[in-house]
């Protein structure tokens, strides 16, 4: 309880500091504040983590390069879709001036994409594994909220089709998430690991609606958008869509990473096996 309180302070003082420092107000009293209740808590957080016989997060779990790869794989997809599910709407209405009706049917496709995909992807997953559709779900995404950037997210027909892809692109990270998840951590650690990553889905939603409000509060009323392929009418939002690319870029390099340690164990377990091998505890 006391590890999960002081890792909400942590990632809550950082995100109100940086929503707040997005008035321009680096030094002021309303970003100090949750700073150092920030920096504070995540000293604490850390020094429990080092001491406590029953860690917030078990250490065997933190010394699994293959697992804290998926959680942070899990935080920035997080972060990179929720700034474009949250952009999107506002940008339409805003900046579009589309109605509530509308902004309802532009997201329609992006909604009912996911449920002839979650099936897809399962059977996938359980003939190549998980790497692949880690992957492409990241480019689709990538390449959503670039040409979101692009175009602003103002034209009701362009946002309609992007989101879709954007949606097409998460819906192919659940189950390979979760199937890489069961495979780099023991059996007994697997109901721990699964919420921490659920967890670390939870923390990135928050840091992305906070890097999206952050990027238009500091970019609000510009005449262009530091994007130079920037064609529409809503510099800001097109910042705030490319401000959504570095988590999911970040979440890139951290997919290749994990493919590397996987070729890495793989070989492992092929050497002590002979052959025949599992990717998992021991092989």
């Amino acid at each position: 309880l006391l590890g999960g309180l002081l890792l909400g302070l942590s990632v809550g003082g950082a995100l109100l500091a940086m929503t707040e420092a997005s008035h321009g107000a680096w030094l002021a009293p309303r970003v100090l504040a949750p700073a150092a209740v920030s920096a504070v808590a995540t000293g604490l957080l850390v020094l429990r983590q080092r001491l406590s016989d029953a860690p917030f997060v078990p250490r065997e779990l933190l010394g699994n390069h293959r697992y804290t790869l998926l959680l942070g794989i899990a935080f920035t997809i997080a972060a990179g879709d929720t700034a474009v599910s949250v952009g999107v709407p506002l940008a339409l209405v805003r900046a579009g001036g589309a109605s509530a009706a509308q902004v309802g049917l532009a997201l329609l496709p992006g909604s009912l994409v996911g449920l002839p995909l979650g099936p897809l992807v399962g059977r996938l997953v359980d003939r190549v594994g998980g790497h692949l559709p880690i992957t492409t779900g990241i480019l689709a995404m990538l390449a959503s909220a670039v040409l979101l950037s692009i175009t602003g997210g103002v034209s009701l027909t362009t946002v309609a089709t992007l989101y879709a892809i954007q949606s097409a692109g998460l819906a192919l990270l659940g189950s390979p998430i979760g199937a890489e998840v069961s495979l780099v951590v023991r059996g007994s650690l697997i109901a721990t690991a699964m919420s921490l990553t659920e967890m670390s889905f939870y923390l990135g939603a928050g840091s992305g609606t906070a890097l999206l409000t952050t990027v238009l509060t500091a970019r609000e009323g510009v005449a262009r958008a530091v994007n130079p392929l920037q064609m529409g009418a809503a510099p800001a939002y097109s910042d705030a869509f490319l401000a959504a690319t570095l988590p999911l870029l970040f979440a890139l390099a951290l997919s290749l990473a994990l493919a590397a340690l996987n070729k890495a164990e793989d070989r492992r377990c092929a050497d002590r096996t002979g052959g025949a091998h599992e990717r998992a505890e021991g092989c």
